[in-house]
């Protein structure tokens, strides 16, 4: 919970545009969203390929039954 006290705020004695740069300079969290980023889109390309081979084996399938 951040409380204003005149100049000064509740971040640690720092005035709040030091806050902010500070805020904007970090990047610890940076890589977490690259990494579920890159997570997503590997899911995405998955998810894909998984429907393409399900479709062309459903007709490899449906060809052999219907050749018996």
């Amino acid at each position: 919970m951040l409380t204003m006290t005149g100049a000064k705020s509740d971040l640690n004695g720092q005035s709040m545009p030091t806050f902010m740069l500070r805020f904007f300079e970090d990047e610890c969290g940076v890589t977490a969203i690259e990494y579920a980023l890159i997570a997503a889109l590997i899911a995405v390309a998955a998810i894909a390929a998984f429907t393409l081979v399900g479709i062309n084996l459903s007709t490899t399938f449906s060809t052999i039954a219907g050749q018996l």
